[in-house]
């Protein structure tokens, strides 16, 4: 057998609430063509609907702060 070498993208948004506390949204593969205008409309949608995130408290909701996508390179090495 051979080494085996996997690639896949990876979303993390940062969402805040009323308050101060930040949670962390993680999504595998998000689609190529991801723009900012469309993360910050689910925001304002999220927004508009009171939307929970996970918010221990019950905070509510007030908009994601920081979305990125990053490339995650797996290698397995054949050990036999």
């Amino acid at each position: 057998m051979a080494d085996t070498i996997k690639s896949a993208s990876e979303l993390k948004i940062v969402s805040k609430y009323t308050d101060g506390d930040t949670r962390t949204i993680t999504l595998d593969d998000p689609k190529d063509n991801l723009t900012a205008t469309q993360i910050n409309n689910v925001s304002a949608t999220f927004k508009t609907n009171n939307f929970l995130l996970g918010d221990k408290g019950g905070a509510d909701f007030l908009e994601f702060d920081t979305a990125k996508v990053t490339q995650k390179k797996t290698t397995q090495l054949d050990l036999r």
